[in-house]
């Protein structure tokens, strides 16, 4: 019942607005009030004061009429109209003057002074309307193009013959003050070629009128342009008529003049938008670098101290001890440490250590379980755990230049297994010291291992598959949270040979060879006669290094594990020294244990980071999330060393928010692809939006980086095309719309160039141009 009372009360309402909209005798009609447009401007041939100004329609219907100022020339009118308005302006005999702005002198100006003008109007918007020479020629070329018949101008004629007079002159002939700037220069040459040619400014008008009415400048064949043009030059007036000696045709598809304002909005965006964030981005790494230098914190050797800790547990776990002692080796950036540890059992799972280098302490507790011989192929699941302080592998200042001695460590560790495969997780792992933190939340893999014939022996290790990575970090006024993820793992069939993981031990050996100088003589040995002959094993270095009197050299992945003595006694120069002594030898050699990584051929199919940077002194903010994806990760040749990477194929996403201090967010989103075509092998697609701006590019590059297009677009509809060819700019040709141009709604603005300096140039149909950077 209730739907239909609401139902009927709509219906009933509706009803009774349809007749009291009926439009009967009694319905007073709404008066709405015409929209006014105000047309505004400066007449000038000199300044033109109190003369007769008139606006019309194209028919000659008289919308408004007024008198320019008394004082500079200028007028205002209110017209109710829409479409294109001639304005003219008439001196009046014994009532109008005409002044010299420069030299502030005065003269009579008759009837025989008219001059005239367009506009466009739109209802209800003012706009500026000069009356000048120039705009008398925009009028007259846009009448023969509309075939001589003012009643027959539209739009079209008007904006195209404003557009060709003003890139002729390389001003706007119509919003343009004429008694200033460049206009005012203009205006001045023709009063200059008036006066030589002892007649007046309307008459030399007239004439270049007559001879640009079809838009364009023939050079001698127009008298009176070529004579301007001269003048023109004498003044260092730059424009494409100057330029071109008086001769040129202004492209057919060009874009309205106003359109200038929108390229240089486009191109100042470019220029201190880009560089903002370029500056922006380069401090902050900059800092960064300056706070990371000072960061406490020694990542890379936690792992050997913990590992070395743990073997000792299971030393003395093997041989029925409560205690057990060593020392424990580490490497680190050519650095060297080692730390004298001792372990005792607290329980059945815990155990303390102590631990030090030099006058230096550490201590800390690390619980794991028992793991007899065999289970660690059947268990379900294990956790430990480790709590305590480790040295560094060398010695760390901070800022202070302070010697830091310690960092502070704790992490769980849980391993559950199903079959041959162990979901590991690390959690809470946390290494901190002198205000810097990382904290690492979760790391999660999937290890497969399979039991060996012999329990004595290590598992064989099949793969490892990384899932995800949870930290977050302090370093100085910096932090970083994020997540790093592996959705989805492939197996490459080139790496699937190498089988799992293998352990390969290998020599890495710096020789030097030299000859010594006696009594004065010099002696010498090249490095063709320098070999290293190992078991029948012919090697050649990596680095090489020649000197006046020897060579050195370093040679890498010597397979075996061979002592000092055994790579000095099997390296030898095939030659004497030039003066006929003995060639000297010396060999430096240490051993290195590699793991032969197949993996089974799984390498990650895709990667994703998400995450924030924050500097916690200005707030300033970066955060986002990058996605990379090896799209031919099952095929890529990753053995031939020669051949890793050659035909990678990436595709790479980047969808973040920039936030600089007192400024509003900027989003940056960035996609970069390498296809298997050569001709389009570097893909790039990018945006970045700031207040109201939208500015992409889009764009690829061919196999060598030399020869492709990138494109430019804003909100505004304009576009910039760049066009590479052997790693060179194409220049623009606007008269044939090819090579780099600029472009508004599909019409010419501007040619992109290089001068000689190879500065990259926006350069405008008007002759003027600006650097792009």
């Amino acid at each position: 019942m209730k739907k239909k009372i609401v139902l009927s009360s709509i219906a009933t309402v509706a009803v009774l607005s349809l007749v009291g909209c009926g439009g009967g005798s009694n319905t007073p009609e709404t008066n709405v009030a015409p929209k006014v447009s105000k047309i505004s401007g400066i007449a000038d041939d000199d300044l033109i004061l109190n003369g007769i100004v008139i606006a019309k329609t194209p028919s000659g219907a008289v919308l408004s009429e007024g008198r320019t100022s008394q004082t500079d020339g200028s007028y205002a009118l209110n017209v109710v109209h829409t479409g294109i308005v001639l304005v003219n302006v008439t001196c009046e005999d014994g009532n109008s003057t005409m002044l010299n702005p420069a030299t502030h002198a005065t003269q009579a100006c008759g009837s025989d002074v008219s001059l005239n003008s367009l506009a466009d109007v739109e209802a209800g918007v003012d706009q500026t309307v000069h009356i000048s020479p120039l705009t008398e020629i925009v009028y007259q070329r846009a009448q023969a193009q509309a075939g001589g018949n003012m009643s027959s101008v539209t739009a079209t004629e008007f904006s195209d013959a404003r557009n060709e007079i003003g890139v002729l002159f390389g001003v706007d002939p119509i919003a343009d003050n004429p008694a200033d700037g460049v206009s005012a220069q203009i205006i001045g040459a023709i009063h200059t070629l008036a006066d030589e040619d002892n007649t007046s400014v309307v008459d030399v008008t007239n004439n270049l009128a007559t001879q640009l009415s079809d838009g364009s400048a023939d050079g001698a064949a127009d008298e009176t342009v070529n004579a301007l043009t001269e003048v023109m030059t004498s003044a260092n007036i730059t424009n494409n008529l100057t330029d071109n000696n008086g001769t040129y045709t202004p492209p057919e598809n060009i874009a309205p003049l106003g359109n200038k304002e929108a390229v240089q909005k486009f191109i100042q965006d470019l220029r201190t938008q880009g560089t903002t964030m370029e500056s922006y981005a380069k401090n902050e790494a900059q800092d960064m670098g300056t706070a990371l230098d000072g960061v406490a914190l020694d990542i890379n050797t936690v792992s050997d101290y913990i590992v070395g800790i743990i073997d000792l547990v299971s030393n003395a776990r093997d041989t029925n001890e409560t205690s057990a002692g060593g020392l424990i080796d580490v490497h680190f950036d050519g650095d060297y440490a080692q730390m004298n540890v001792a372990v005792t059992k607290v329980s059945v799972t815990e155990w303390k250590y102590d631990a030090s280098i030099a006058e230096h302490t550490y201590k800390g507790t690390i619980t794991i379980p028992e793991v007899s011989q065999g289970t660690e192929y059947t268990f379900g699941t294990l956790n430990a755990t480790f709590n305590g302080a480790l040295p560094y592998a060398a010695n760390i200042y901070d800022q202070n230049n302070t010697i830091i001695e310690t960092q502070n460590v704790s992490l769980d560790i849980t391993l559950v297994k199903s079959g041959d495969v162990v979901n590991a997780t690390l959690s809470d792992f946390t290494i901190e010291n002198a205000g810097n933190k990382i904290s690492i939340d979760s790391v999660k893999a999937e290890v497969s291992y399979s039991k060996p014939a012999d329990l004595n022996e290590n598992p064989i290790f099949n793969y490892v598959k990384l899932s995800e990575i949870k930290l977050s970090a302090v370093a100085g006024d910096y932090s970083v949270v994020g997540t790093l993820s592996v959705p989805e793992y492939t197996v490459n069939s080139s790496l699937a040979a190498r089988g799992g993981v293998e352990e390969v031990v290998t020599t890495t050996a710096s020789v030097n060879m030299y000859c010594t100088t006696y009594n004065g003589n010099s002696a010498s040995i090249s490095n063709a006669e320098a070999t290293l002959n190992l078991d029948g094993t012919n090697y050649t270095y990596e680095e090489l290094y020649t000197y006046s009197t020897g060579v050195s050299l370093e040679i890498d992945d010597i397979k075996g594990n061979y002592s000092l003595d055994e790579i000095r006694n099997m390296t030898h120069a095939s030659a004497t020294c030039s003066d006929g002594h003995q060639v000297n030898i010396s060999v430096y050699a240490w051993n290195g244990t590699s793991d032969k990584i197949g993996n089974n051929g799984y390498i990650p199919k895709q990667l994703v980071f998400e995450g924030t940077f924050k500097n916690t002194q200005t707030s300033g903010e970066i955060s986002g999330k990058v996605n990379i994806e090896l799209i031919n990760a099952s095929t890529i040749n990753l053995i031939d060393n020669a051949n890793v990477n050659e035909d990678a194929q990436l595709k790479v996403n980047i969808n973040g928010k920039l936030f600089m201090p007192q400024r509003p967010e900027t989003l940056v989103n960035i996609a970069y692809e390498t296809k298997a075509d050569d001709a389009h092998k570097h893909s790039l697609t990018a945006s970045y939006t700031h207040d109201s701006t939208l500015l992409s590019v889009k764009g690829s590059l061919d196999k060598v980086g030399k020869n492709g297009q990138f494109t430019f677009t804003n909100e505004a509809g304009v576009k910039a095309d760049f066009f590479l060819k052997d790693d060179k700019l194409i220049n623009g040709d606007a008269f044939h719309a090819t090579g780099s141009l600029v472009t508004k709604d599909g019409k010419v603005i501007a040619t992109i160039e290089t001068r000689n300096d190879n500065l990259v140039i926006i350069k405008y149909l008007d002759g003027t141009f600006e650097t792009i950077f």
